[in-house]
């Protein structure tokens, strides 16, 4: 009777296993041979990756080519291609990085198959990371050469689809729905000039309006558009051109610190130009906008805002600080542990570190990632034998992962753009620093 289950229950599992459909063994066998060809890629491109010096499952240093087969035989699996894609300019040009592709796509073998079809991957992954590089002339046409003359199969129609697609973006903010809410003076002025910039016939006009005149989570949408358009502009190669100080050379990082600059002015002269009741009144203000702009990931104004506050010429007004409500102040202080450059930026940088969501991008702030850029350059070399070409592989990675985090141009905030709210932030009027001085003491 024992034997009578046995082969009951094995006609059983036989039955059941006839009974699978089509569909879904003609889906493990496409599993089965996709693990194959893969397997066959790291077993042709391994001899490229002999020399180089591995560490936990990552190379620490070798040559270039060497890197680039690891980083094939890798996808995509991790992110080294991208590192590559993004900071090769540190150590070589794009057109060796082009040249080097090339090469391993025209390796004759029989399992090339797989090789050509992570060369095409890495290839479009250049398009959506950095289709800018391709603007120059000589990197272009060999790109159409390679195209033309050695792709073969569906390769190279999936090769112009890509490059059309990420030459064609653009823009990259989209009106949302729905009336935004903005005071009487706002209105009228939108009204004078029209959707125009700011006129000099009404520029006296445009410099009375307050921080008070304007509604908190507008003010803080227009600036969090500001900044994300200025970090958007920000390139990969100006990041590493290490030369930051100069507006040669860092055009968008330049404006980003005239901007943040004329904000903390704008500020110090709002809070001590005025009142004591009507300061206290825009330093809440001010708290309430660094909090909505916390919630919207814009560290860029979110450091400045509290910045501004810090300021010595805003901060010896006791008077208009007592006036705020133990709630208000109590707020300031908890905000205020996260500028504190304290082990390096500690308590910012759980929040400012994270990769952007789906709700919102995130606007990283040039306070934290400059000092990061700065200290790996400064820190670290950038080869192990440069006679030889042996490249410092482990820094490669970590820099191509700080910019990655930084470089996110696809990335956009879902908010409607009000040209009257961003000239004016882009054009505060400020006052000198002696007038403020006076307007500070007078306590």
């Amino acid at each position: 009777s024992r034997c009578t289950v046995s082969l009951s229950f094995y006609v059983f599992l036989f039955s059941s296993f006839l009974s699978i459909s089509s569909f879904s063994l003609k889906k493990v066998f496409l599993m089965l041979a996709d693990f194959e060809k893969r397997t066959q890629a790291e077993v042709s491109l391994s001899q490229w990756t002999a020399d180089l010096v591995i560490q936990d499952d990552f190379p620490v240093s070798g040559c270039f080519i060497s890197l680039v087969a690891y980083a094939l035989q890798a996808m995509p699996k991790n992110t080294a291609m991208t590192s590559i894609i993004l900071v090769h300019k540190q150590w070589v040009t794009s057109e060796e990085l082009l040249n080097t592709l090339i090469y391993f796509y025209n390796i004759d073998g029989p399992d090339r198959k797989p090789v050509r079809s992570k060369v095409i991957a890495a290839l479009c992954l250049w398009f959506h990371q950095q289709i800018v590089d391709f603007q120059d002339p000589v990197l272009n046409n060999k790109m159409k050469e390679f195209t033309r003359e050695y792709v073969v199969d569906n390769h190279s129609l999936v090769l112009v689809n890509t490059f059309q697609e990420c030459s064609k973006y653009q823009g990259l903010f989209k009106r949302s729905k729905g009336e935004i809410r903005w005071t009487k003076k706002i209105r009228d002025l939108e009204q004078e000039v029209k959707g125009k910039h700011i006129p000099e016939s009404c520029r006296k006009q445009y410099w009375i309006l307050t921080i008070l005149d304007f509604d908190t989570v507008e003010f803080a949408r227009q600036m969090t558009l500001v900044d994300h358009r200025f970090i958007r502009r920000l390139g990969v190669d100006e990041l590493l051109c290490r030369r930051f100080e100069n507006p040669v050379d860092s055009p968008i990082i330049s404006s980003i610190s005239e901007c943040v600059n004329k904000m903390t002015i704008w500020m110090a002269t709002q809070v001590c130009f005025s009142p004591n009741e009507i300061g206290s009144s825009i330093v809440a203000k001010f708290i309430e906008i660094s909090e909505v702009l916390m919630k919207y990931k814009n560290w860029n104004g979110f450091m400045t805002i509290m910045v501004g506050l810090s300021q010595t010429k805003i901060v010896s007004k006791t008077e208009v600080w007592q006036l705020l409500p133990t709630s208000v102040r109590e707020k300031f202080y908890k905000l205020q542990t996260y500028i504190f450059p304290s082990f390096n930026f500690g308590a910012l940088r759980p929040l400012h570190d994270q990769l952007p969501g789906d709700k919102y991008p995130s606007v990283k702030t040039p306070i934290v990632f400059l000092k990061d850029l700065v200290m790996l350059n400064e820190g670290s070399k950038d080869w192990i034998d440069k006679e030889k070409g042996i490249i410092n592989a482990s820094k490669m990675s970590v820099l191509g992962r700080l910019v990655q985090t930084i470089h996110t141009p696809r990335m956009k905030y879902n908010f409607r753009k009000v040209r009257i709210i961003q000239d004016f932030i882009v054009n505060l009027p400020v006052e000198c620093d002696e007038k403020r001085d006076n307007a500070s003491a007078m306590i």
